[in-house]
């Protein structure tokens, strides 16, 4: 005989019913395509390395023929980037601090010793309206030369070294680590 007892805590206790809500959820097709209504682009990167270091070969030549034919008409499309690591800018945030004596950076920024360095990333080197530039940097600004992250980073670890004749005083960051965050943190206040 069992006893007719109801426990005090009888409201609190469910049945397991996940064999029959939760395992067909997950064992059913994965979905692969337009399993979202809509995506919703949040951070845009300044820098982004995508070249493959291996040339890629296809294997079968695709007649131009039947590219066409499968080609939709022609839209504008908005491409996706990967954000900047926020813990590497903030490593370029302290690091930057070193560089606070003469250059400024972000909103209302202005030459001081050193010229602002807002977006310098893909400018023209020696080309910040209004400063006072050394031979050296002159005669590249003449030349067409752009700042890009390999030429900037190699600056900021030998200065001198890189560009003879330039008066910046600064004896040069420590790392490749160092100055890759240095510009994710000047690109990051470039593009806000």
């Amino acid at each position: 005989n069992f006893l007719d007892v109801e426990m005090p805590n009888a409201a609190n206790f469910y049945m397991d019913d996940r064999a029959e809500t939760e395992l067909p959820v997950f064992s059913g097709e994965v979905c692969m395509t337009d399993c979202k209504d809509s995506v919703e682009i949040t951070m845009r990167a300044a820098v982004l390395n995508v070249t493959p270091e291996e040339d890629v070969v296809a294997e079968e030549p695709v007649e131009e023929a039947a590219v066409e034919e499968e080609a939709a008409p022609a839209e504008e499309v908005e491409v996706v980037v990967a954000a900047i690591d926020p813990a590497l800018i903030e490593a370029g945030e302290g690091a930057f601090r070193q560089c606070r004596a003469c250059h400024e950076v972000g909103e209302g920024a202005s030459n001081r010793t050193g010229p602002a360095l807002n977006g310098v990333l893909g400018h023209t080197i020696g080309g910040v309206e209004g400063f006072r530039y050394s031979n050296t940097f002159k005669d590249a600004a003449e030349a067409g030369e752009v700042w890009e992250a390999e030429s900037l980073a190699a600056f900021l670890g030998d200065p001198r070294g890189t560009r003879s004749g330039t008066k910046m005083t600064f004896r040069g960051v420590r790392s490749e680590e160092e100055a890759t965050a240095l510009i994710a943190y000047i690109e990051s206040l470039a593009t806000e």
